[in-house]
């Protein structure tokens, strides 16, 4: 049995047989974009949380099997769903879609890689008293927070720059290992999701 074999049974395993899709139709829209690329994909994995990224992380440590993490997989100037590496296995984030958590004293939201513009939008319209808003970038409204800020995507107002506006980030290492960033390393620490610096180097910057 080759590794990729080997991983793809341990992904099974680990998330369930029916979020490892190996479908062609699939592949070839995530081996496409708006311009010519070369890169293959061999399967495409839908983990539902943080611990199902980290052994998903070890498991292709193990085999070494290099993988691609995406969050919704929209942006479509920049490769769409594209791998930089040929044979790589992408982790689609697009599960993970919660909003955890709603501070609008604090004017802050704590939500999962795979919620988009517009999901976050409709969120607010709905459960605020109109005090909160949010500074869309001019992509799909199915376009992920987190992916587009990781990418330094930018709206138009003086919150704009959305990587400057994350505060404690869970971060899954290349190894699997998971960390939380800024003061989101204290566990008690009040003030974790309202500063993105935190103690020390900045990783998340």
């Amino acid at each position: 049995m080759s590794n990729t074999s080997k991983a793809i049974h341990a992904w099974r395993k680990i998330i369930g047989p029916e979020w490892v899709n190996m479908s062609k139709e699939e592949i070839h829209l995530a081996e496409t974009t708006s311009f010519f690329t070369t890169q293959t994909v061999k399967a495409i994995l839908y983990p539902k949380n943080t611990d199902e990224v980290s052994r998903c992380v070890k498991i292709a440590n193990q085999y070494l099997i290099p993988i691609y993490p995406i969050s919704c997989g929209k942006n479509w100037g920049y490769g769409s769903k594209v791998p930089v590496t040929t044979d790589s296995v992408i982790i689609d984030l697009s599960r993970m879609n919660q909003i955890l958590e709603l501070n609008e004293k604090l004017a802050y939201v704590i939500i999962e890689p795979g919620v988009t513009q517009s999901q976050l939008f409709s969120y607010l319209e709905e459960k605020t008293s109109g005090t909160l808003w949010l500074d869309t970038v001019a992509s799909s409204p199915h376009t992920s927070l987190i992916g587009n800020a990781m990418e330094r995507g930018h709206g138009t107002t003086p919150y704009c720059d959305r990587i400057s506006h994350c505060c404690h980030l869970q971060v899954v290492l290349p190894n699997g290992e998971i960390i939380d960033t800024g003061y989101g390393a204290f566990p008690n620490c009040k003030t974790k999701n309202l500063d993105s610096w935190g103690l020390g180097p900045a990783i998340s910057h």
